[in-house]
């Protein structure tokens, strides 16, 4: 895929020597996620580290046949463009550049010639972004619109032939017509229960875990005001006792599915199995 000036860009798929530029395009882009936490130097390297090996593991598990190409601005390394062409839909996995390339037209560039290819295949471009990040109003401004959000991450989509989508207030645990959508809210996992689902850690082990239960949970909220919302729940696991898998992020990963991250904390054998929960905490006032 060539783009004509004012910016020479090119893509050329990924190798083997271009790891140690896509893990410094992570760190640069995820670490300003991280700068709340206020962890030292040596620990916020660390955790981005096990970020950076959990999104390859993950990808890799999730879209084995995805196209992985470097964008490169004239004779530099400008950025990233992961994607995945299904045969009912394109999904850009992941799309990075670095500091120095942003605002200067390259990813809408990039985002024009993939939905110009949904516009000819007839299929819908379909990707996730976090509701924070700057990025949204540019798929916007492409023509993506918001069909579920989870609170963390908004999902979007582009119309190959221009059909109307769902508003970009459709909430996370069901569309207007009943079913229940992907994210981190109570319905969808109710929907899992009794379904196994792969556990990858940030360290690299990945175990089956099965969903044992969907437990509410009352929360009171920050405030003295009444909560708006409350989808506070608590995900009971089972799986093997070994590996077993570390007090930490962790991506499950649905069958069909794109990963949701939880926090798995582990409560030791029972019955010959190891048990986990994760909490999620969904209020607002």
């Amino acid at each position: 895929m060539d783009f004509p000036d004012p910016l020479t860009v090119q893509l050329f798929p990924a190798t083997p020597g271009d790891t140690a530029f896509l893990g410094e395009l992570f760190r640069q882009v995820r670490a300003p996620e991280f700068a709340s936490l206020g962890l030292p130097a040596p620990a916020l390297e660390q955790l981005l580290e096990m970020q950076w090996r959990a999104q390859r593991s993950g990808h890799a598990a999730q879209f084995p046949d995805a196209d992985d190409a470097i964008v490169w601005a004239g004779d530099e390394r400008a950025g990233r463009w992961l994607l995945h062409r299904g045969t009912d839909a394109i999904r850009v996995v992941d799309v990075a550049l670095l500091q120095r390339f942003r605002k200067k037209g390259i990813g809408t560039r990039l985002l024009e010639q993939v939905c110009r290819e949904g516009r000819e295949r007839r299929v819908p471009v379909l990707l996730t972004v976090r509701f924070d990040n700057p990025a949204a109003h540019l798929y916007a401004r492409a023509g993506f619109v918001q069909t579920a959000s989870d609170g963390l991450n908004t999902s979007m989509e582009y119309s190959a032939s221009g059909a109307a989508f769902e508003s970009a207030g459709a909430a996370a645990e069901g569309r207007k017509d009943g079913s229940v959508t992907w994210g981190l809210g109570s319905r969808y996992f109710q929907t899992l229960v009794g379904k196994t689902l792969l556990a990858q850690s940030e360290t690299g082990l990945s175990a089956p875990l099965l969903l044992q239960s969907v437990e509410a949970l009352r929360v009171k909220g920050p405030g003295r005001g009444a909560l708006r919302s409350n989808d506070s729940f608590a995900l009971r696991f089972t799986g093997p006792l070994e590996p077993r898998l570390p007090d930490r992020i962790t991506a499950l990963v649905p069958e069909g599915e794109a990963a949701l991250e939880v926090f798995l904390v582990a409560h030791g054998p029972l019955h010959g199995r190891m048990t986990y929960d994760a909490t999620i905490n969904r209020i607002s006032e």
